[in-house]
């Protein structure tokens, strides 16, 4: 546990920064719970099941958030608690840092962590430099980079992960987002190559090859009457599950919050 120290302390202050901000929302609080399904026509015997449920406290300076989440996937059943934060340093600089632990390896994780810090640069552009860390019977360290383009109603994105996995490996999303009514609630088109460390998939890193997947997702996050949320997504994946053997997935997800 002493090699997580460092990553305990990069979560840990900005978590205790952002708790002593005060200032005033019109909603601090919101109560999610979201389950999402996943189909396999060749790579698993059987369908994956994951429902989260997720306490976000909210201010103008800061969110920090807990969940707790529910798998059963690759024939077993597991646990895994996460906890994050997003400070806002000033109007320009934001971060995210975050750490989840499960006790049920390989249904999660052992032992997740990442930090990525966002910078707005003028002509309406971001950037974001990070890392996330995963651990299975290994550890994975993996680089972030990104960039965005703010356009009228619509945020642009596009974010690459890179890791040593027995030889290089790269990950790309290029996310679109048309934004109405408040700034929260959105539609969303990604489309990605490989597999994202931040996705509930991640336990994919735990092969030893450098296995291909290409998807496609979309999805909407609605406000109604300003105290419920509800959150939906369909996506579909052609991944390589052993070299030259390709199968498909497919994806969905359902979600709702209630502010308070």
């Amino acid at each position: 546990m002493r090699n997580y120290f460092a990553l305990y302390i990069i979560f840990f202050l900005p978590l205790f920064s952002a708790a002593q901000q005060t200032d005033s929302v019109p909603f601090k609080n919101t109560l999610t719970i979201q389950y999402e399904y996943f189909h396999f026509d060749k790579q698993f015997t059987s369908d994956w099941h994951i429902t989260g449920l997720e306490y976000k406290h909210e201010t103008k300076k800061a969110a920090i958030l807990g969940r707790l989440n529910y798998a059963n996937r690759l024939s077993q059943n597991g646990w895994q608690g996460e906890l994050e934060a997003y400070p806002k340093f000033s109007k320009k600089v934001y971060s995210y840092a975050g750490i989840g632990y499960s006790a049920n390896m390989p249904v999660f994780p052992k032992f997740r962590a990442g930090y990525s810090l966002y910078v707005n640069l003028p002509k309406a552009v971001e950037v974001e430099g990070g890392f996330r860390y995963l651990y299975f019977d290994r550890s994975l360290l993996i680089a972030v980079a990104g960039i965005g383009y703010y356009t009228g109603n619509w945020f642009l994105q596009a974010r690459s992960f890179m890791s040593d996995n027995n030889g290089f490996n790269f990950a790309g999303l290029f996310t679109a987002r048309r934004y109405f009514g408040e700034m929260n609630d959105y539609v969303w088109l990604q489309y990605g190559t490989g597999v994202s460390p931040d996705e509930t998939r991640n336990i994919q890193f735990t092969t030893n090859q450098r296995l291909y997947s290409n998807r496609v997702i979309a999805g909407v996050r609605a406000s109604v009457k300003q105290k419920n949320l509800l959150l939906f997504s369909i996506g579909y994946s052609r991944d390589e599950y052993k070299p030259s053997a390709f199968g498909n997935q497919l994806y969905g997800s359902v979600g709702y919050g209630r502010r308070f």
